[in-house]
């Protein structure tokens, strides 16, 4: 059996990196990033065709929280997943499109940034490595998508 999930396409619908003019390199900085998740199913499963969700990941640096940062980031990564929902209940649906949904935008994100940043005054900038669970990453707010699988 083949695993359940499978990426359609991902894409970038907020993609802002400024480079922070008091940076001073070769001094410690830390970084305070909130990262924002949310899930919605877009349509059911067919004859034929797999389920349909879609998962957004939201990655903000806190300017007034972190220090010595070289860039300040907000980047936005919206994902459409199918999932064949044979012989899954509704809590391992959310458990798959939770955890591997935030894990495939979260590479991309890592990606995009190095990438961005790679011809930028204080060179590459990595996003750290962070454990995904489904209680490690908080909902978005008003503007952002639900925790839950939203049917729709």
């Amino acid at each position: 059996m083949s695993f359940p999930v499978r990426l359609d396409e991902y894409f970038f619908p907020i993609q802002e990196i400024k480079a922070n003019p008091k940076h001073t390199p070769g001094e410690v900085h830390t970084v305070n990033t909130q990262i924002l998740r949310g899930i919605k199913k877009v349509s059911d499963e067919t004859e034929d065709q797999d389920a349909a969700y879609s998962v957004e990941l939201r990655i903000r640096t806190d300017e007034k929280q972190s220090s010595n940062l070289p860039y300040f980031l907000d980047l936005s990564v919206y994902g459409v997943f199918f999932v064949n929902t044979d012989s899954l209940d509704n809590t391992q649906i959310n458990a798959l499109i939770e955890s591997t949904g935030v894990s495939v935008l979260f590479g991309a994100a890592r990606e995009r940034v190095a990438s961005m940043t790679s011809r930028a005054p204080w060179g590459t900038f990595h996003l750290e490595v962070m454990p995904i669970s489904l209680n490690s990453i908080p909902a978005g707010g008003d503007e952002e998508p639900a925790t839950a699988v939203q049917e729709g």
